[in-house]
């Protein structure tokens, strides 16, 4: 078995792959990891170690014998789920300015970027090399029920591996789109949409099916309203855009501070919106399909005297589970 020595470093908290220790073929055996709280999965070589600190910060380490002793201390990949970022371009922009400040220019790398799609969701991929690095570096940033889901490459190992193993490490990169744990719940569903809400929860149609409050005993827990329809002549319905200037406008009027994040629910890609006005915060989330805006709120609020703008209450795992159930009927 071939070994490959070498130091490893962490970028910025995003799922690194170090190719030291064992070398990794093209035929080696993969099993799954699977994420339930921050639903998504991933295959990994079954040389590796899973080393499961928390759920949103995994590592998988790799492990060879010395003397006669199974040691796992390299450090191979790490799958972080961050709640820093507003939306996908935001990772991308701030990724771009760190390469500037350890590289200078990104002409004086060799530099590419790329959007693509993971599981249905929109990604990014920059790849850079420079001649002190043996193969290329990969990130890949993704944004999925309103958390970014970080993935790249170290800095050393075999060029090979890295052109042939870790794409098929990202292929199988993959959102749980129905966790085990939803699938005994309730489903609602009407001629627009589907989802999932937890048993104990009840439903109330409003003015034919515009508005659906879900409940729990006596309390709304949360409202699905198909705004368009709702009032068809209003322009601020007529997109996501015009949706948040219209908010955003509303709330600086009254002297709120006014935040936003670029999510996805289910696979449509909408807006998490936080509003702050007095000390008291509260959410909703936007979403457009076939001419129809959607709003997701949620009639409850919070104390928040100095309002954050990472902080989103509703990115609970019970929350992010009746998300991704969210499918609109075509």
């Amino acid at each position: 078995m071939d070994y490959n020595y070498s130091y490893h470093y962490r970028h910025w908290g995003i799922l690194t792959w170090h190719y030291l220790g064992s070398k990794i073929t093209e035929t080696a055996n993969l099993e799954t990891y699977r994420n339930n709280s921050y639903g998504y999965e991933i295959k990994y070589p079954t040389n590796w170690k899973l080393d499961e600190g928390t759920p949103n910060n995994i590592i998988f380490r790799s492990c060879f014998i010395e003397e006669a002793k199974e040691e796992c201390y390299e450090q191979k990949a790490i799958v972080e789920v961050s709640s820093e970022f507003y939306s996908l371009e935001e990772w991308v922009n701030k990724e771009k300015d760190e390469l500037k400040v350890i590289f200078g220019e990104l002409k004086n790398i060799n530099f590419k970027e790329e959007e693509i799609s993971i599981s249905g969701g929109k990604g990014y991929k920059l790849i850079y090399q420079t001649t002190s690095i043996l193969a290329p570096t990969w990130k890949i940033g993704v944004f999925w029920g309103g958390n970014l889901y970080k993935l790249t490459t170290g800095d050393s190992g075999y060029t090979s591996e890295k052109r042939e193993v870790f794409p098929k490490m990202i292929s199988s990169f993959r959102f749980i789109k129905t966790p085990e744990e939803v699938l005994t719940w309730n489903t609602y569903k009407n001629n627009k949409y589907k989802l999932k809400y937890p048993n104990g929860w009840s439903t109330e149609e409003q003015l034919e099916v515009k508005s659906v409050r879900f409940k729990k005993g006596s309390a709304i827990e949360m409202v699905v309203t198909n705004a368009t329809q709702l009032v068809p002549q209003d322009p601020a319905y007529s997109s996501l855009e015009n949706r948040l200037n219209t908010r955003e406008v509303e709330v600086k009027k009254q002297g709120g501070t006014f935040y936003k994040k670029e999510t996805t629910i289910g696979s449509e890609r909408g807006y998490w919106i936080k509003v702050n006005i007095g000390g008291v915060s509260s959410e909703e989330i936007i979403l457009f399909k076939n001419a129809n805006l959607f709003i997701i709120s949620f009639p409850f609020s919070y104390i928040e005297e100095t309002p954050s703008s990472g902080s989103f209450l509703l990115g609970s795992v019970e929350w992010q589970r009746i998300f991704s159930s969210f499918r609109f009927i075509e």
